[in-house]
């Protein structure tokens, strides 16, 4: 059985910052598998426990309804909009029939999300937890628009009290996510406390039910590298259809193992995956395929999202660029290509974690926005590269796009009748150069292996010194 890894003898950061508690575990210390696994569990409970204290007095009358979510930064979470606007608080089940006005303005723009159908099903569960059972009143409302609909008090009562059963529904997830990570290696259980205790779980973790795919995505790594290549395939595909980096993980995961000469099980996993996608997704095309449908279109050539890269370059240009997303997916597609063989061509074959944080965040900063689209950025990085010091970097540049995002949603920075668009402009693009640092410090990982923090240790010389890498890597 081999050791536990202890992060303060291998991470100079942890080293430096454990001297206020009395520096690193020694080396005679013992280190159990389970005490590290129930840190992260604690932790990983504790951030959504307080993401929702922290909204505990969201149903004030900061929240408008009209689409631009909460205008207060701790309030901000796109849950009780998708209640009013996605239709759970006129009883309507997703993809379903919409008794009113078909064509408001909101409704639109909830369709937006609709092709994720997995996400779209979560969020009308949740609304449908706290939705008035008596079906007179849901009637009435399915009559009323929604901008009028999201300013009657019970409905807002409501849709502030979505966030607790969705604080549920994520803290779940969260913790299948640290366990996940502590046990993808059994050896480095401690690197589940590096995803619970990140500041970026506590800010984002409630912002939607992106934190359920990524959750699954994760699982399906893990069961792929432990040869469970069904189990790996139905966890993506379902991963895939609440948030698009399950699909990056699971052509990491197909990738690797066509170079390990286990193509089959890499089929089988494609495979797999594929079904569970189709089986869920045909459930929605079938009743619901206008939106469906109209969830495809917005996604591909609907509006800029503020904070995305996207409306970041539109702000320069000064007009509007609709083709963006298909020019931006055929870049994504040009850079996996480029990731591919340089993973072919690198001195030993690249883990699928290392793959797949390489690509999910380029394309997070080709196409994310909000600090939520960050979150499969995080588990991805800490198994790539277990350091502290590179994690909180990034995160730190994640925390305050988002701080500045919420502030120029909720017009904080305006001057006068002028929008502040400048702050949010420089820092959208401060997080494209950080993501990319990030995937540029993994690439140079898998090219050059002995700056890789978990490549096999080379055996030491005569004299005890190491004669590969230095043995803390930095």
């Amino acid at each position: 059985m081999r050791s536990v890894a202890v992060p303060t003898q291998e991470d100079p950061a942890l080293a430096s910052l454990s001297e206020v508690v009395g520096g690193p575990v020694g080396v005679h210390a013992r280190a159990t598998r389970w005490v590290p696994l129930a840190v992260a569990a604690a932790l990983a409970a504790l951030s959504v426990v307080l993401g929702l204290v922290a909204r505990a007095d969201c149903p004030a009358p900061g929240w408008s309804g009209s689409g631009a979510t909460w205008t207060e930064a701790s309030c901000f979470s796109d849950l009780p909009d998708a209640y009013v606007a996605g239709g759970a608080a006129e009883g309507v089940a997703p993809y379903d029939e919409r008794v009113g006005d078909v064509d408001d303005g909101a409704r639109h723009a909830a369709d937006a999300d609709h092709a994720l159908v997995g996400a779209t099903y979560l969020r009308g569960v949740l609304g449908a937890l706290v939705a008035p059972g008596d079906t007179t009143v849901t009637d009435q409302r399915g009559l009323v628009p929604t901008a009028d609909l999201a300013r009657d008090e019970d409905v807002r009562g409501e849709a502030g009290r979505v966030l607790l059963p969705g604080a549920v529904l994520v803290g779940l997830a969260a913790l299948v996510l640290v366990v996940a990570v502590a046990r993808h290696r059994t050896e480095r259980p401690w690197d589940g406390v590096l995803v619970a205790a990140a500041p970026l779980l506590l800010v984002a973790g409630l912002a939607d039910v992106d934190l359920v795919g990524v959750a699954l995505a994760v699982g399906g790594l893990v069961a792929a590298g432990r040869g469970r290549p069904l189990v790996a395939g139905a966890l993506l595909g379902l991963g895939l259809t609440v948030t698009w980096s399950a699909g990056l993980v699971l052509l990491a995961v197909v990738a690797a193992g066509v170079r390990r000469g286990a193509a089959t099980a890499a089929l089988r996993a494609g495979g797999a995956a594929a079904l569970v996608w189709l089986a869920v997704t045909l459930s929605a095309a079938v009743t619901g395929p206008d939106a469906w449908r109209t969830g495809w279109v917005e996604t591909l050539v609907g509006a800029a999202t503020p904070g995305s890269l996207r409306h970041a370059v539109e702000q320069t240009a000064g007009r509007e660029l609709p083709a963006y997303v298909p020019v931006a997916l055929v870049v994504l597609v040009l850079w996996t290509a480029a990731v591919l063989l340089i993973e072919r061509r690198a001195p030993r074959p690249a883990r699928p974690e290392q793959v797949a944080l390489v690509l999910v965040a380029v394309a997070v900063a080709l196409l994310g926005a909000g600090p939520a689209s960050a979150l499969a950025v995080l588990p991805l990085a800490v198994l790539a590269r277990p350091r502290l010091g590179p994690l909180l970097a990034w995160q730190a540049v994640e925390l305050v796009h988002a701080l500045v995002l919420w502030w120029t949603v909720a017009g904080y920075l305006d001057s006068g009748s002028e929008p502040a668009a400048g702050p949010l402009l420089v820092l959208g693009l401060v997080r494209v150069g950080a993501l990319l640092a990030l995937a540029g410090l993994v690439v140079r990982d898998v090219v050059m292996p002995s700056y890789d923090v978990l490549a096999p240790a080379r055996p030491r010389s005569r004299t005890g010194a190491a004669t590969g890498a230095a043995t803390v890597r930095r």
